[in-house]
């Protein structure tokens, strides 16, 4: 396994051709043949740990993992607006996310609480369940320090859980 910090701005993979990313660098640094099979990724504009794999044994046994749900996966973003939670309270959401073609955005519905018998028990179509835990570790003026624990991984899921809950991190241009 290697683990590397990724800088903001920096696709994780699958950048246009000619274009740099972390995947590329790696197998620059690793030489070529060398395998490194991405595990984990983060948007464009996030920074952080990304998981590779250095043989497909390994990239299988941590994918399986992820999917599993037996990684954590702690983040932390400053957001627009006073949070909605006092700080150190945790809160659980439970939403359904889509994914907009045409503005390339995932759309969150959210969800009071997970109810198995309710309105909201079977997604919307197109949309899955994403399940994230948070609460504010901070605050300073009309900002807030959110620490964000995702037991689900949906594309731009944060991001638009937060963005749905009017508190969009800060500098996020999408959301």
């Amino acid at each position: 396994m290697i683990v590397l910090d990724k800088p903001p701005g920096l696709p994780t993979a699958n950048a246009a051709r000619g274009s740099d990313s972390l995947v590329i660098r790696l197998q620059g640094y690793l030489g070529s043949g060398a395998f490194a099979g991405v595990v984990s990724r983060l948007d464009l504009p996030v920074s952080g740990a990304v998981v590779f794999a250095k043989n497909p044994a390994a990239a299988a046994s941590l994918a399986r993992q992820f999917r599993d749900r037996t990684v954590a996966k702690d983040y932390l973003a400053i957001v627009e607006r006073r949070f909605p939670a006092p700080v150190g309270e945790w809160r659980q959401w439970w939403d359904w996310i889509g994914w907009n073609d045409s503005d390339r955005r995932a759309v969150a519905r959210v969800q009071l609480a997970k109810d198995p018998s309710g309105p909201d028990a079977q997604p919307p179509p197109g949309c899955l369940e994403a399940e994230t835990f948070a609460r504010v570790v901070r605050r300073v003026g009309e900002v807030s320090l959110v620490e964000l624990r995702p037991a689900t991984g949906r594309k731009h899921q944060l991001r638009s859980q937060l963005a749905a809950r009017g508190c969009p991190i800060v500098g996020d241009r999408k959301y």
